[in-house]
């Protein structure tokens, strides 16, 4: 019976988020077309610095598009998601173990294909990540 118990507790942040808030593979890097087939039309396209920065409804994500492509990436709607290395999973990455981490932020250097992901921490849980694909901001 605790086993049972054991194995429900370590599973339950898993459970409390479920599937992927959003694949961040399948808009890193992409254009503007590539990443709305995937997150729909965006609500709103504003200028920025770097780019052309657009909102979508889908994980409540702010991409700035830099030289066209999906370069700066927020997703906030993270606010389900445990504040432990295992939310990476939210953004459809694989989980391992990050590359600093405090109760501040946690951080990966060293994914393939990104230069860096940073979750930071809400009052409870997550509050949003931030993803850097190809370049950093000057």
């Amino acid at each position: 019976m605790k086993s049972y118990l054991l194995s429900f507790l370590l599973i339950l942040p898993v459970l409390s988020w479920g599937a992927p808030v959003i694949d961040i593979t399948q808009i890193a890097g992409k254009t503007k077309e590539e990443v709305a087939a995937v997150l729909g039309a965006p609500d709103s396209v504003s200028a920025a610095k770097g780019g052309e920065k657009a909102h979508y409804a889908k994980g409540d994500t702010e991409i700035v598009f830099v030289r066209g492509k999906a370069d700066w990436i927020t997703v906030s709607a993270l606010s389900a998601v445990p504040f432990t290395p295992k939310a990476i999973a939210a953004l459809g990455l694989k989980e391992t173990p990050p590359s600093f981490a405090n109760s501040h932020v946690l951080r990966w250097k060293t994914l393939p294909g990104l230069l860096e992901v940073a979750i930071f921490p809400g009052k409870t849980n997550c509050d949003y990540a931030y993803i850097e694909v190809l370049t950093r901001p000057q």
